[in-house]
């Protein structure tokens, strides 16, 4: 009774509560349509769309556009405002929508050119790929318009109305996904900042990757005056308790909501899939289709480059080797919501468009070549789902010039495998790794690295395959593909884990997936200790650590002493070198709120220079640097658990720090452990250490292939974006946990788990009489 009383007080006075129910009260709870049957435009026969317990949609469908339709459909009546949201990013017609506050979005994406570049786009693609992407955008369009009985809350209070999407415009999203996921080219800008404001030696000194670029340095030094987290696994059957392969796969993204991931399970005659599609695409990219099961992490590949112009006088061409090259130039209206309207002038040169005027502060002229802005046919996950070997599937990879994969897959027949996937430049001279001279020839592109040069394994002898963002084997240093690999730390994580045992389950790698071991400290602890034994004050503390099992955990107090201590031993570290920029090293970047990832490379770099200590990096002993730091974080921490210190919140970009609406479109907070480096990843700026984390694995799979509704899925929010739906956060809670819900696979599976049933029909077409046939033959 006393228990009841406490859950109804605590929900009486949550503030997520109450602000949700005024919510409710004012615009009404608009849900979509999930039972029934309705009539829509774009169907060829009817289809049924089951969805089971957690929102998940099961689709029932005799012809391929139909089930591409129904799961654009699904999307659109429960992601309608997410795809608003994608949609106007891609465009750039953003700030139409929220005001001057996406104005520097959309001059960023306007100068890019994602609309441009996917209509060229358009015109290369198979006629299947253009007949998925069809049926999924028609489908998508009558789901926020007649599967929908009012516009999304957000749109009703911002008083906009929902966009028609296009066919181009997933293409566009893929191409803003390979943009804002990058492999390289924010790190360019950042070693660019480095260069000019702390010199060659700096750069040198902080960034292991700079190697063997001579050419580069070279070729810069005639411009210049003066220098100034995804992880996934596939294990062999007998490294499993079953016998049977399984593959595991937990990407890790922003925690934004509704959850980038949606959750479906999509039946045809003659294919059938289920699993993780990125929300605004078909694709599925970590799932199962009956034969094979298949995961992805970023490869980051380096496929866009920066190049310094020169422009004329009249600024209308371009140096292009001895000569000058005409620019292309139009003129960009951007509409602002309560504001007169922008015209952005964009110029491209042969490289590529100019982008550097939107960023914050001085820069050159800088153009920008990438593989994604390239009109090149595209394949991969749209038309995978047919793979019935592993062979199969890895060719429908050959031509994919979107974000860069490594795939990991197995199938009923008991075998492994990986491949690495994504368009990569073959570049005449240098690394690409910083900025180059547009002018000069020998820095071109010459086509691209042939598929079959791709790193790619199968069967290996350990029973295992496993990828983290890791350098793959032979390309640790001076690959073409190459070099700003994440740090091998989760990579070596799984790996010693997986050695272990022979008997894995399901149940065991969603327990590894939570893991929080820090390796990185393994590595320093006896430094730190040592250096903490030797200050009086410390005493106590160098006890905790010596006593600490090394596991960053939400609940442990030297969890955060030692995730404090390391953030700020990389702020030190990196401000002794370059004082004038060492904020670009651990995160700023050109524009804000944007941030750039070098900072979730830079725990290698300091464990190494802690192991080392080399000489003259500090004006004083590393011991002392060490036991200062450690006081700061001792202060800092006051033996606080790790989970008060570091926070999660799912939120909504719009209106996730908004007053009072940051209630409605938010979970949480809830404590978290780990770090960057962690299997379960959860990293924090190494400037801002404590507060909300802002990289999590927004999506967990593990797949028993063969044995698929023993597979578990969650996601980082739930299937619904709409606040008043019971699935909005539902599936939150199987995430925290590490714990997810089974995907129905057999028809029997699919009846069983049904809880809604809608049935979509065509649109009737008019019967003709015999009289009016007979009228219109004379």
């Amino acid at each position: 009774m006393m228990r009841t009383t406490q859950r109804l007080f605590r929900r009486a006075f949550d503030p997520s509560s109450w602000a949700k129910r005024v919510l409710r009260g004012i615009l009404g709870r608009r849900l979509p349509v999930h039972h029934g049957q309705m009539i829509v435009a774009g169907l060829r026969q009817s289809i049924v769309i089951r969805r089971d317990r957690w929102g998940i949609p099961h689709i029932e469908a005799n012809h391929d556009d139909d089930a591409w339709f129904g799961l654009g459909f699904c999307q659109g009546q429960d992601r309608a405002f997410q795809l608003e949201t994608i949609l106007r990013l891609a465009r750039g017609t953003f700030a139409e929508l929220v005001g001057p506050r996406g104005l520097p979005i959309d001059r960023l994406i306007r100068r890019l050119g994602l609309a441009q570049s996917a209509k060229q786009q358009w015109s290369v693609l198979s006629p299947e790929v253009q007949a998925i992407l069809c049926a999924f955008v028609a489908g998508v369009n009558q789901g926020h318009s007649v599967g929908l009985p009012a516009r999304p809350h957000e749109m009703a209070l911002l008083q906009g109305q929902l966009t028609p999407w296009q066919p181009e415009d997933v293409l566009a999203f893929v191409k803003l996904q390979s943009f804002i996921l990058p492999s390289n080219w924010d790190l360019e800008l950042a070693r660019w900042q480095m260069l000019t404001r702390d010199g060659e030696s700096a750069l040198r000194s902080l960034d292991p990757a700079i190697h063997q670029m001579e050419s580069e340095f070279a070729a810069l030094r005639e411009l210049l005056p003066a220098w100034q987290a995804s992880n996934n696994w596939a294990l062999a059957p007998r490294r499993t308790l079953t016998g049977r392969p399984i593959v595991a796969n937990d990407p890790h993204l922003a925690p934004a909501l509704p959850s980038p991931w949606y959750l479906a399970h999509i039946e045809t005659p003659s294919w059938s899939v289920a699993g993780a599609v990125f929300a605004g695409s078909p694709g599925f990219a970590a799932g199962f289709n009956g034969y094979l099961a298949w995961g992805a992490t970023a490869a980051l590949i380096d496929n866009a480059d920066w190049f310094i112009e020169e422009f004329n006088e009249q600024g209308d061409h371009v140096r292009d080797g001895d000569g000058w090259a005409k620019v292309t130039i139009r003129n960009e209206v951007i509409k602002i919501r309560g504001q007169p309207d922008v015209v952005e002038q964009v110029r491209c040169t042969p490289r590529g468009p100019v982008v550097s005027p939107v960023f914050r502060g001085h820069w050159p002229a800088l153009s920008l070549r990438a593989v994604w802005l390239d009109a090149l046919p595209t394949a991969g996950f749209l038309t995978a789902v047919r793979a019935r070997s592993i062979d199969e599937f890895r060719q429908h990879f050959a031509h994919w010039p979107c974000l860069p994969l490594n795939l990991v897959f197995a199938d009923t027949a008991g075998n492994i495998g990986y491949q690495m996937v994504g368009n990569v430049p073959q570049r005449r001279n240098g690394s690409g790794m910083l900025p180059k001279p547009g002018d000069k020839p020998e820095f071109a592109w010459d086509g691209w690295v042939p598929y079959e040069w791709m790193p790619c394994d199968f069967n290996p002898s350990s029973g295992y395959l496993v990828t983290a963002n890791n350098a793959p084997k032979g390309h640790e240093t001076n690959s073409p593909l190459g070099r700003d690999w994440m740090d091998p730390f989760r990579y070596r994580s799984i790996c010693e884990k997986i050695e272990t045992r022979y008997d894995w389950t399901v149940e065991a790698c969603q327990k590894l997936q939570m893991d929080v071991r820090s390796l990185p400290w393994e590595l320093v602890r006896d430094v730190v200790i040592q250096a903490a034994e030797t200050a009086p004050d410390l005493q106590n503390v160098a006890g905790e650590l010596r006593r600490w099992d090394g596991h960053l955990s939400a609940d442990s107090p030297v969890a955060g002493l030692v995730a404090v201590l390391m953030a700020r031993l990389m702020v030190r570290t990196a401000r002794a070198k370059a004082p004038r920029s060492y904020e670009w090293l651990l995160g700023r970047t050109a524009w804000d709120p944007a941030i750039n990832l070098f900072y979730l490379r830079r725990m290698q770099p300091v464990v190494e220079l802690l192991q080392k200590q080399p000489p003259g990096w500090f004006d004083r002993p590393w011991s002392e640097v060490i036991v200062e730091e450690l006081r700061h974080a001792a202060r800092s921490c006051r033996f606080r658990p790790w989970g008060r210190l570091h926070r999660l919140r799912p939120k909504s970009l719009i209106f996730g720090d908004v007053p009072v609406l940051r209630f409605v479109f938010s979970l949480g907070p809830i404590p978290v452990g780990g770090d960057t480096d962690t299997i379960n990843q959860a990293s924090v700026r190494p400037t801002q250490p404590i507060g909300e984390t802002d990289n999590v694995a927004g999506m967990r799979m593990v797949v028993d292939v063969g044995n698929w509704f023993s597979s578990r899925f969650s996601v980082c929010g739930g299937q619904v974006g709409n606040p008043c739906s019971p699935h909005y956060g539902d599936l939150f809670e199987y995430w925290r946990r590490g714990d997810g819900v089974p995907m129905a696979w057999t028809m029997v599976e699919v009846r069983a788990a049904t809880r809604n049933t809608l049935q979509l029909d065509p649109v009737p077409i008019p019967s003709v009489s015999s009289s009016e046939t007979a009228a219109k033959r004379g």
